[in-house]
């Protein structure tokens, strides 16, 4: 007797330009299925889930209404984003009396490192499987088989709730020594998440975020905006690779900006790095300078004006509040004592370097932009007489007496 064919299933998912799902479809066969669609205000709210058969012939208009009642899934979610329950958009009256109850259609409680707490889940999303967003708010890779939640993909990495680790090194290890490079969210689980498998982020106070929240939306066409994990010496993007000097920035930036590609080089472009301490000079314990910031370098080498920070460029839920000093820092922003990073409510400043040069610079609460109006100056502006500027030729190299603690190492990822 011939053995039944196994039919294979395989999931599709349309992003936009960030990256955020928009549709899933599974295909099996030849059968095609609209799974869900996302829903969104300024993040995820939900999904509209119809389950729809899209294969010719099988679909009516009342199939494509979009508001049949029971096929939206909201989400309720904690400080950190972990999917805590999901409600329809039904409601259920409470037999004659004059009130309604939501319609819960999921729930779950976590342990700290966000392994699902057995017995809380309501198995009846869509009535053939739970929903797919959980811990973080991240979207469970439950296809690999070792059961609901407990596998997620952070993008950089995979992560294993029941151990609360990665399976994988850091990619930016080498720039936080102090860290084992499987951690998540250097253990701090209880006010902060791992954004996207590379650094934490605190969300537990808006007036102390940890800030390595990267792909802030800015249409700005006035002004190059990167936004970026940074150091003293160097840059990285989302995808874990970093440009320790201005030729690999070059590279990478004509490959993905239209805007840099078409930059001039006469000094009118203007280029503002959102990526910490890449507008402070590295120096000694004299206070001597010893090596240019990598925004520095950047304005020299491509005869453009750039704006960078000299501490750590802070963001929160509700967008960015800009450079903050950190607690027990040393004098170029590290910590020798392997400490956290932990902000203070002391401002830092926006740098701003034409032709490598320090021209202007404005406390951590201006918002950076092309063109800074009078009022700006009168607010926010600094005498730059105060602020150590290096001259352009300092060699690219520290020399031994500048102490390093990891985070500006030359070595590439």
């Amino acid at each position: 007797m011939p053995a039944t064919p196994v039919v294979l299933k395989t999931t599709y998912y349309v992003r936009d330009a960030q990256g955020n799902p928009l549709a899933i479809y599974d295909v099996s066969g030849s059968v095609i299925t609209l799974k869900e669609q996302q829903l969104y205000g300024s993040s995820r709210l939900g999904t509209w889930s119809p389950n729809l058969n899209l294969t010719a012939g099988t679909t009516t208009s009342t199939d494509l209404a979009y508001n049949i009642m029971g096929q939206k899934y909201y989400e309720l979610t904690n400080h950190l984003g972990n999917v805590m329950a999901t409600i329809s958009d039904k409601r259920l009256q409470t037999g004659s009396t004059p009130y309604y109850l939501p319609d819960v259609v999921t729930q779950q409680d976590y342990y700290s490192f966000g392994a699902p707490q057995p017995g809380d889940r309501t198995n009846v999303y869509l009535n053939h499987n739970a929903y797919r967003y959980g811990f973080n708010g991240k979207e469970n890779d439950d296809d690999v088989g070792k059961g609901t939640g407990n596998q997620q993909d952070y993008g950089m990495r995979i992560y294993d709730p029941r151990v609360g680790r990665f399976f994988s090194v850091d990619p930016i290890a080498q720039h936080f020594p102090w860290n084992t490079p499987y951690s998540f969210a250097e253990n701090k689980v209880i006010e902060g998440i791992d954004f996207d498998g590379l650094e934490v982020m605190i969300v537990t106070q808006k007036s102390d975020p940890v800030i390595y929240k990267v792909g802030i939306q800015n249409t700005s066409k006035d002004e190059i905006n990167v936004y970026a994990h940074g150091t003293q010496r160097g840059l990285g993007n989302n995808d874990g690779l970093w440009f320790h000097n201005e030729a690999e920035f070059d590279k990478y930036m004509t490959k993905v900006s239209d805007q840099w590609r078409n930059r001039k080089n006469d000094g009118s472009t203007v280029l503002v790095l959102h990526s910490c301490r890449t507008g402070r000079a590295i120096v000694n314990d004299k206070g001597e300078v010893r090596g240019l910031s990598i925004g520095q370098k950047i304005s020299k080498q491509f005869n453009i004006t750039v704006i960078a920070p000299d501490e750590r460029d802070n963001v929160s839920k509700d967008g960015e509040i800009g450079p903050l000093v950190d607690e027990d820092e040393d004098i170029n922003g590290n910590h020798p004592d392997g400490g956290h990073h932990k902000s203070t409510n002391i401002q830092g400043n926006w740098n701003v370097f034409k032709d490598g040069k320090l021209i202007e610079s404005y406390r951590g609460g201006w918002t950076p932009k092309a063109k800074a109006t009078w009022w700006d100056r009168l607010i926010y502006g600094r005498d730059i007489k105060k602020i150590p500027q290096p001259e352009v030729k300092v060699p690219d190299t520290p020399s031994s007496d500048v102490k390093d603690n990891g985070k500006g190492s030359d070595k590439k990822d």
